[in-house]
């Protein structure tokens, strides 16, 4: 039997706007031409956008390895490499697709220049829709003329701006020649504020986040350059802060590499000092925007805020963030898309995850209701009440300010002995009030809060030996006091607990 075919090649320019709608935003497209960057080895990236006329114009530009006319050739071909090659470790590539498609989501004609680092010679090719249209799969070979008007026109308009970056030549120049979604969607006086508002406010602070830690990275940091301004790094987990706590890691061995999970939660300050940029928040993104996860991807910053269908943002877990580091070899299990914006979480990988979350979200939950305390110190105002609460790990709980006026007439003149006995009588009290709220249960001897109220072994110590000379019987020393005072019977020490055997 013959079999019979049809030709169903595709129409190329009708091909290429389907492919081009991937999800990409303005930031998801620069972020994946950095991407290419970055994998070249570069250390320098500048990006100028032109919004001053129509058409506006983007450059791409970078010091990294760059390519020979062939190896561009390649690079321009859709797609470049299969994603099932294998790669490297440090590659941030995935489809063979990212710079064409990310290009053609922006624009409808775009430049690539290259050369090898050292060469002095750039080839040029040039993808443009209207060529497309023609019916065929063509892409054109840029001149010596071309190429030497392109790369003037970037050195022209970088020196057009403030802090011209003196002494850079580009490896690699992607010039990118109109913006169609601001130009064809965008009403026609508010197209230049709009693109300056995106660039400014969404753009610039996107790329701080999702390349921080290449920013930050001790050897070889990428100085990234945004209309002639270092970008610096959003560490979206500042652990530095003495106060941000970490909960465990938790690492699993997957697809021939690991996944690690780890939750951090902001100190409940974080809620009132996030009033535009702070070291939790960036200016234009709140603590419930950036509540979630953060997954990281080779170092690279592919997600972040949300659960991903885990679980819901709420205000009372606004100060819990998850981060999450995995290899490259792990994309198809993620089901990670063209623009590296959008994943899946394994089915066999859910339910681990989801109890992280939960205690993470309820240790969040926790610190969120000590937002309206303080933080405890050694020593209170005078001008405070006698009783305050104060946020600890624990919650919440009664501290006694030992700087309060009537306190310290009370307890002027008394003895050593005395003052133990006081000690003692708040050590209760405080004891009771925190049980009672729930907020502190029994504390090991070894661990105990770290409070003025709390008693030394030494003091601990000669009040046992009072309490025993004044007949006061061992087992409702060990069955009453002991719990009263915070503590657990089995963690006193044992040459305390001897005294009450002496007669």
């Amino acid at each position: 039997m013959n079999a019979v075919y049809e030709d169903v090649t595709p129409s190329p320019a009708d091909l290429i706007r389907s492919i081009a709608e991937q999800g990409y935003t303005l930031q998801a497209s620069l972020a994946d031409l950095i991407d290419n960057s970055i994998s070249a080895n570069a250390t320098a990236i500048d990006i100028l956008v032109c919004a001053e006329r129509e058409p506006f114009q983007v450059f791409i530009a970078d010091n990294g390895n760059g390519m020979s006319e062939e190896e561009l050739s390649v690079a321009m071909r859709l797609p470049s490499q299969s994603p099932l090659n294998q790669r490297s470790t440090h590659d941030l590539g995935r489809f063979g697709l990212g710079m064409k498609t990310a290009s053609f989501a922006q624009t409808r004609r775009f430049t690539v220049l290259s050369k090898k680092v050292g060469d002095q010679r750039y080839s040029g090719r040039t993808w443009d829709l209207s060529l497309l249209e023609q019916g065929e799969w063509k892409i054109a070979v840029n001149n010596s003329d071309e190429i030497k008007k392109l790369l003037s026109k970037y050195k022209e308009e970088s020196r057009s701006r403030d802090n011209e970056l003196e002494g850079f030549e580009p490896n690699t120049l992607v010039f990118w020649d109109g913006l169609h979604k601001f130009e064809e969607f965008i009403s026609e006086q508010d197209r230049e504020s709009t693109l300056n508002k995106e660039i400014k406010e969404i753009t610039a602070e996107y790329l701080s986040i999702v390349f921080h830690r290449f920013i930050e990275r001790s050897k070889s940091p990428v100085r990234l350059r945004l209309n002639n301004v270092v970008l610096p790094p959003f560490n979206p987990f500042p652990i530095a802060e003495r106060d941000l706590r970490e909960i465990p890691r938790k690492i699993r061995n997957y697809n021939n590499g690991t996944i690690s999970v780890t939750g951090y939660i902001l100190p409940s300050r974080a809620i009132s000092e996030s009033r535009g940029a702070s070291k939790w928040t960036t200016r234009h993104l709140s603590l419930i925007d950036m509540e979630g996860m953060y997954i990281y991807r080779s170092d690279r910053l592919i997600s972040f805020g949300g659960w991903g269908n885990l679980a819901k943002k709420t205000a009372r877990h606004n100060l819990a963030r998850l981060k999450v580091d995995i290899g490259n070899n792990s994309d198809l299990h993620l089901h990670l898309n063209v623009a590296k914006s959008q994943f899946k979480i394994p089915d066999d990988l859910r339910p681990g995850i989801e109890s992280y979350i939960a205690e993470l979200k309820n240790e969040a939950f926790k610190e969120y209701h000590n937002r309206s305390v303080r933080r405890p110190s050694r020593q209170l105002a005078e001008n405070r009440d006698f009783l305050e609460l104060v946020a600890t790990s624990n919650g919440s709980v009664f501290e006694i300010n030992h700087s309060y006026p009537l306190f310290q007439v009370a307890t002027n003149g008394l003895s050593k002995d005395q003052k133990t006995s006081m000690k003692t009588l708040l050590r209760l009290l405080l004891v009771k009030l925190n049980l009672t709220r729930r907020t502190s249960g029994l504390q090991n001897f070894s661990t105990q809060i770290n409070d003025d109220s709390s008693l030394s072994e030494a003091e601990l110590r000669n009040l046992f030996i009072t309490l025993r000379d004044s007949g006061v019987p061992r087992e409702h020393i060990l069955k009453h006091l002991v719990p009263d005072l915070g503590f657990e019977r089995d963690s006193i020490p044992v040459d305390i607990l001897k005294i009450l055997e002496e007669s």
